[in-house]
């Protein structure tokens, strides 16, 4: 399994941690829902949680995502999930 974090835009009470993978499942797996609320906590939110509906999205070698990616015409790099995160109260 191979996660990286692709992305960080957090704020004191939300934001969105994009997480990147070889493979879709692995974008969208338990591990990487973990990554992502860690990666959140580290950035200054507290006890984070996910606020759910996220989807993967293929990018190329350049982190770029396109139509054409999408409908499966081109060469997929990478797989990334977009996950909203909000602070506790």
């Amino acid at each position: 399994m191979s996660l990286r974090v692709a992305g960080i835009d957090t704020n004191d009470r939300q934001g969105t941690i994009i997480i990147e993978a070889d493979g879709q499942e692995e974008a969208q797996s338990a591990e990487a829902k973990q990554l992502a609320l860690k990666t959140a906590a580290a950035n200054g939110l507290t006890r984070p949680g996910l606020s759910g509906g996220e989807s993967t999205y293929p990018v190329d070698a350049n982190g770029e995502t396109d139509n054409d990616l999408v409908m499966g015409r081109g060469v997929v790099a990478a797989y990334r999930c977009d996950y909203k995160v909000t602070a506790g109260l």
